[in-house]
């Protein structure tokens, strides 16, 4: 499986000749200082967390079903994540006015990392029954007593979103597997952060397989 990584434009040639280095971590989970924060390169759907009945003007939930419909339809797997993604480095750096893509693979040492969803209430329950029925030991959740569904369970409120949910992952195919999971119970992206991989390894530079030049057309299209 590749990754996609998104950097200033600028530091292209640092980026080919030194690799990805650790950045500070602006969640502070976990008492982690640092990682890199990158997304697996495969199509995960846009899938807005609103339901139709949480709408009083159906016509405002329509107008958002075509947005999605046009996401998922009119995007590459590069333009999703960099809707998701890109702009990351321009709201760490304002000066930074153009993003491109590190495309790599990881190595044995990046294994496990952490992945963060957030989950909203309309897949809470769902996604939450589904992992707890796997019981995959090479998928932790590592928030709430590590029990998802517990955490579930226990929110009072109606709507709700865990923001950041964390889980260790131990294989690529644990990866995979987390992911089917997210879009069976209804799930997808939506928004910046709402999927993410860290990594607590540097990225060699024989890990790189290249970079892309972006249109920058979408970096700041849902990042409000």
């Amino acid at each position: 499986m590749k990754f996609i990584h998104f950097i200033d434009v600028d530091s292209k040639e640092i980026v080919l000749r030194d690799g990805l280095s650790l950045k500070p971590n602006h969640r502070n989970i976990n008492q982690e200082s640092s990682g890199i924060f990158c997304y697996p390169l495969i199509k995960i759907p846009f899938k807005t967390p609103v339901l139709e009945k949480e709408y009083e003007n159906i016509n405002d939930f329509l107008e958002l079903k075509k947005e999605e419909e046009l996401l998922n339809t009119s995007l590459s797997i590069e333009e999703s994540w960099e809707v998701i993604g890109a702009s990351r480095v321009t709201r760490r750096d304002p000066k930074v006015k153009k993003v491109s893509a590190v495309i790599f693979e990881l190595s044995e040492n990046h294994w496990p990392l952490t992945v963060y969803i957030n989950i909203s209430h309309s897949i809470g329950n769902e996604f939450a029954q589904l992992l707890e029925t796997d019981q995959n030991e090479g998928i932790v959740f590592t928030g709430y007593e590590n029990n998802l569904l517990k955490l579930v369970k226990n929110i009072r409120s109606e709507k709700y979103v865990l923001a950041s949910a964390p889980f260790t992952i131990d294989t690529e195919n644990n990866l995979l597997k987390l992911i089917d999971k997210l879009i069976l119970a209804g799930g997808g992206l939506w928004k910046e952060d709402s999927f993410e991989c860290m990594l607590t390894e540097n990225v060699s530079r024989d890990n790189i397989e290249g970079i892309i030049e972006l249109e920058n057309k979408y970096y700041n299209f849902m990042a409000e």
